[in-house]
């Protein structure tokens, strides 16, 4: 239920609410990025207050946008929110969480006066247990397949990517990661079981936002002379941020692979590939989000393409495996990775010829400018060690 009221909120209302972390003040992720400032005439303000129904738990970390003219912020702990600068007229206002139905009303606003909108949103019911494993959704072919429960799967996942977004161009942060650089030995002794040989550990800091963005055929660089020896290429990962990109989801047809056990959780499977008139090398795999709140855990990407060298004998595969950690409520960020690279010569009859690792796990993270986040959060605790095993 959605109840709206076009009203002023008495001052003392307004000097009681909780402070909103400044540098979450935002212009959302899916369109460009436009500051909240007034227009040229006197402009709007939207007072809210966000709640899950039927419970009425306030819902910290809600979204609320005006996506028509990119403004946006988070709500707070309480669930208030303020949107300034609107212009006034007919906009429509969208509220979301992880987890829970998004919302769109329609409102009116007039010249120089704050409304205030109420909003309970609806937990997403999804009976997954019950819901069938779907046809592919193709988004570039502009269906799918009428499988509603698929489609609210993949928008939860979406959402995952841009309020990272939101969060990483508004408050942007370093991620400071711990890196080890290897490759795996077989121990004949010990019944075949692998060992890692490190030959290297350091650290990189990696920023919340980068320039590279998915294209295809862009998803593969020659390494560095500092980097794997025993592998010519590496893949460069689709961020978080990518998965909701138009272009990323235009060349990718997603699929809702039931319930699965992963990392000893039960985690809902959500499956992608590259469409079939793709010609260029791309990633196929699987994303997993928690059963409970939709927030996505972990991500499998693999590579298979021909050796620059061998192109017709030789094909290296390259498997990287991401999982993610909350560092705000329903706000994911990289936990660890694990690369692995192996090549194979398909025209003899041996397995692999060579393998490669890389891990990486998030040490510290530090915001760059001042920012009202909780500070208890950081430094946090850091990540446990990569198993690649």
């Amino acid at each position: 239920m959605v109840r709206v009221l076009t009203e002023r909120l008495p001052a003392a209302s307004v000097a009681t609410m909780s402070r909103i972390p400044a540098a979450l003040l935002v212009a959302m992720a899916s369109t460009p990025a436009v500051a909240q400032r007034p227009t040229g005439r006197v402009s709007a303000s939207i007072v809210g207050y966000v709640t899950a129904r039927p419970t009425g738990e306030p819902l910290g970390f809600a979204d609320a946008t005006i996506e028509d003219v990119g403004i946006g912020t988070f709500a707070q702990s309480n669930g208030f929110f303020r949107l300034r600068g609107v212009p006034a007229g007919a906009v429509t206002l969208r509220v979301r969480r992880l987890g829970f139905t998004p919302v769109s009303i329609k409102l009116d606003l007039a010249e120089g006066r704050e409304d205030t909108v109420r909003v309970a949103l609806e937990p997403l019911a999804l009976q997954l247990q019950r819901v069938r494993v779907s046809d592919e959704v193709c988004p570039s072919r502009g269906s799918a397949n009428g499988d509603t429960a698929t489609l609210a799967i993949l928008r939860q996942l979406w959402d995952n990517a841009d309020r990272n977004k939101l969060l990483a161009h508004e408050s942007p942060f370093t991620s400071r990661m711990e890196r080890a650089i290897g490759a795996p030995e077989r121990l004949v002794s010990l019944g075949g079981n692998q060992r890692i040989r490190v030959t290297r550990i350091d650290t990189v800091q990696v920023a919340s936002e980068h320039e590279w963005r998915y294209a295809p055929g862009k998803l593969v660089v020659r390494t560095e002379a500092d980097e794997i020896a025993e592998a010519p290429e590496k893949m460069i990962v689709p961020q978080l941020v990518d998965l909701a990109d138009d272009v990323f989801t235009d060349n990718h047809c997603f699929k809702y692979a039931g319930v699965s056990t992963v990392d000893g959780m039960r985690r809902i499977q959500v499956n992608f590939e590259p469409v079939k008139t793709l010609r260029e090398p791309d990633v196929r795999g699987s994303m997993f989000l928690d059963t409970a709140s939709y927030q996505l855990v972990r991500s499998d990407f693999v590579m298979v393409r021909p050796s620059s060298l061998h192109p017709t004998e030789e094909l290296w595969t390259i498997r990287v495996t991401t999982w993610f950690r909350e560092v705000l409520p329903a706000l994911p960020v990289v936990d660890r990775i694990c690369t692995r690279t192996t090549s194979e010569y398909t025209a003899r009859s041996g397995g692999p010829r060579g393998a490669a690792l890389e891990t990486q796990r998030l040490i510290d993270l530090r915001f760059e400018r001042d920012t009202d986040v909780p500070l208890e959060l950081f430094p946090l605790k850091p990540a446990p060690n990569v198993d690649c095993r």
